[in-house]
């Protein structure tokens, strides 16, 4: 009988792993004011691959900081196998894995929490990184986000979503990381 009333008070939550079906995949293509700056036009070939690639399996999410980016973009993807769907939303950089939502099951449902994100313990600008999740969703693009105060990096952390969870201790627990 106890643990139905627990049931019942906290809702059964289940870290998704990444390898179970989605909806689609998210990625923020490279701009000038991020990490690529130098090496912009090569990344941006990679990037192209990597979208055409998902493309051909399912659907694509494409953030860009502008509709002449979105235009660029376009014309860079003239072979994929799909058309991805473009959100303007301006970040600090293009690692959305350590920035993004991450998907959880709450009672079943799909969900995505919205953490706080400080660019890898405040060694970098991150106010707009940590702002995109929030974003999205004010514009429509998500549904069932929760936000949390926990500082993470989605890269950090690791699960079967069966109850394991690797995280890394210094990405998760530090002085500029959820110190408390």
């Amino acid at each position: 009988m106890t643990d139905s009333i627990i049931n019942r008070v906290q809702p059964r939550i289940r870290f998704r792993a990444e390898w179970e079906p989605q909806d689609a995949v998210l990625i923020t293509w490279p701009h000038d004011s991020s990490d690529w700056q130098q090496t912009l036009a090569e990344s941006e070939r990679n990037y192209v691959e990597i979208a055409t690639a998902i493309l051909a399996q399912q659907c694509l999410i494409i953030l860009v900081q502008d509709s002449e980016q979105r235009k660029h973009v376009e014309s860079q993807l003239t072979r994929a196998a799909g058309k991805p769907l473009f959100v303007t939303v301006n970040s600090n950089d293009t690692w959305i894995r350590d920035y993004g939502p991450l998907s959880v099951d709450i009672e079943g449902e799909t969900s995505l929490i919205d953490f706080r994100f400080n660019a890898w313990g405040g060694k970098y600008e991150s106010q707009l990184d940590d702002a995109v999740s929030a974003n999205l969703y004010s514009n429509g693009l998500f549904k069932n986000m929760h936000s949390s105060e926990l500082v993470l990096e989605g890269g950090a952390l690791e699960t079967n979503g069966q109850g394991t969870l690797l995280a890394t201790r210094s990405s998760v627990i530090s002085e500029s990381r959820n110190s408390d």
